[in-house]
């Protein structure tokens, strides 16, 4: 239909231009007038088509943004679970008596005397354990009542450092044993501290009771293995 419209225009003009030349009264008021309707025709088809491929070109960006596919963030991957450490192996087994600095038997408490070690005058069946040697270097000592002795990792009073006896072999009822000279032994814990043989001037709850409290070697930390 525009370029119908624009077709009669350019007819008009070329009367127009007949006429005047033929001698007919057409104004050039007349003249200048078409010209312009013509040239401002142009100019709104052009900006006609103009907006049309700006359409285009939208409408083609939109399909673009929709087609466009988001990748799913990639799941992280599962940390895997901690192995198991293996438990050691027994080397060698042995049995003893720890005889400590008051010349007395550590010897291995039942439930009642909560699992204690305490310091008895007398060598009992319960003063003696198994000395196990580990294939770690390191040794356990298994009581009577087929328990391990254990050391605590940490604690505030020397009743919380007190060795009791535990039913299945930790890492803290492994023990590195020093050789001090002259048969005497010390025994160094999980937390880097040794075996004290406490004397009788303590709380009942203490009295004879060996802990594994001090960081340092002094006699009441020595012990003298008896071997039967």
């Amino acid at each position: 239909m525009r370029n119908g419209k624009i077709l009669l225009q350019v007819v008009t003009l070329l009367l127009l231009m007949v006429l005047i030349s033929s001698g007919c009264n057409v104004g050039l008021v007349d003249l200048s007038a078409t010209q312009t309707a013509v040239a401002e025709t142009a100019l709104a088809q052009k900006a006609t088509q103009t907006a049309l491929e700006q359409t285009q070109t939208a409408v083609a960006a939109t399909q673009t943004a929709m087609s466009f596919t988001v990748t799913p963030a990639a799941t992280p991957a599962q940390a895997e679970p901690a192995a198991t450490p293996t438990p050691p192996t027994v080397v060698e087994s042995e049995t003893v008596a720890l005889i400590t600095y008051h010349d007395r038997y550590g010897t291995a408490m039942d439930d009642g005397g909560n699992w204690l070690l305490r310091q008895e005058p007398n060598l009992s069946n319960c003063g003696r354990f198994a000395l196990q040697h580990l294939d770690n270097g390191r040794v356990a000592l298994v009581t009577c009542h087929n328990r391990y002795v254990t050391a605590s990792r940490e604690g505030n009073t020397d009743l919380d450092w007190a060795l009791r006896q535990e039913t299945a072999l930790s890492p803290c009822g492994q023990f590195t044993l020093r050789d001090l000279g002259h048969g005497g032994f010390a025994f160094e814990t999980c937390a880097h501290r040794y075996f004290t043989a406490l004397d009788g001037n303590r709380s009942p709850e203490l009295q004879w009771v060996v802990i594994a409290r001090t960081e340092g070697l002094s006699y009441w930390e020595g012990f003298t293995l008896q071997y039967h």
